[in-house]
């Protein structure tokens, strides 16, 4: 990459879980917590606005709402396990 390349970098917070529209708090991976239906949506909008951004490396944690946001096309293949 030349010296004088922009670099993009795009944070993005995970798609609403059921914990988030129960109004509860989940930060355990042993307690596995799913998008909800809005949710889904929300992650399939998110791969649709970044269709046509090329992306070098989708970092995520292992939390299932987190892997099921970063699921979209865009990032296929590119999440550590």
């Amino acid at each position: 990459m030349p010296a004088d390349a922009l670099r993009v970098f795009v944070f993005v917070r995970h798609a609403e879980s059921a914990a988030n529209a129960a109004g509860v708090l989940n930060t355990s991976p042993s307690q596995p917590v799913a998008l909800t239906p809005r949710g889904r949506a929300q992650a399939r909008a998110l791969g649709a606005q970044l269709a046509g951004l090329h992306v070098d490396l989708a970092v995520g944690t292992r939390l299932l709402r987190t892997q099921q946001t970063s699921a979209s096309p865009w990032t296929a293949g590119r999440c550590p396990p």
